[in-house]
């Protein structure tokens, strides 16, 4: 009787890609039906006694697409597929990003501060979806730091280079661990919260051939944070913004 052939880590690896992949699709269908039902459920009830369920349920069927949404990315990312490349408008994406991200997982006595995104147009050429999940997730590992206050923003030098950077008045030495572990990591990524959003801000960034740092950052509100660094594109000329608090 012959036994199964030993199978490569390679493979082992491939085989767990997919598997998230397919996750990420089992997901997205389900979630994306009850939010549809929802929006009708809303439009028909009104804004009667029953909006705050409609609202916590929406919520929870949010963090469902974008978890799925990560599980996708992060399985393009660990496999080798990359969609494509944009050249777009850094402080929108990041604008969006934020909120998206502070939407579904901010508690509600957390302050956010965006004024610093509301900058002039700053054009980079990524990937929009992935550059769009690593500053969510750069955010969401830092609602674990336990702020009061949570901001980001937008930093351009004469070369070009952009900086996107989240920042937070909370102690970054809870999530410094899972960021060390993510860059030590090989392997199939691990499904753990920190760990995973960790690689995924770290290889986003790599993709574009930038970094991710966590790192003490000089800022008045929040002294620790998240740094995007993207490389300057060649024969780039951009203007050089400033700090600017957008309400959520």
């Amino acid at each position: 009787m012959s036994s199964s052939p030993t199978r490569s880590p390679d493979d082992e690896v491939a085989t767990f890609l997919g598997d998230l992949a397919r996750l990420a699709h089992d997901l997205r269908g389900p979630s994306g039906v009850v939010l549809s039902a929802l929006n009708e459920l809303e439009r028909t009830l009104g804004e009667g006694k029953h909006a705050t369920f409609v609202a916590i349920a929406r919520r929870g069927a949010r963090r469902l697409l974008r978890q799925a949404d990560r599980f996708s990315i992060t399985a393009d990312l660990e496999g080798g597929t990359k969609p494509t490349l944009s050249s777009v408008d850094l402080g929108l994406v990041a604008r969006n990003a934020v909120r998206d991200a502070a939407a579904v997982h901010a508690p509600r006595d957390v302050e956010l501060d965006v004024t610093g995104l509301e900058v002039p147009p700053t054009m980079v050429h990524v990937y929009p979806a992935w550059v769009a999940a690593a500053v969510g997730d750069a955010l969401m590992l830092l609602l674990m730091t336990a702020p009061t206050r949570l901001g980001a923003r937008i930093d351009v030098s004469p070369d070009g280079s952009a900086l996107a950077t989240v920042w937070t008045d909370g102690d970054i030495a809870i999530v410094s661990p899972a960021w060390t572990a993510a860059r030590e990591q090989t392997g199939r990524p691990r499904l753990e919260v920190q760990q995973l959003a960790a690689r995924l801000v770290q290889r986003v960034m790599i993709a574009h051939g930038g970094e991710a740092r966590l790192e003490a950052v000089p800022h008045p509100q929040g002294t620790h944070g998240i740094v995007l660094a993207f490389p300057s594109p060649p024969g780039s000329s951009v203007a050089t913004t400033s700090d600017a608090v957008v309400d959520d």
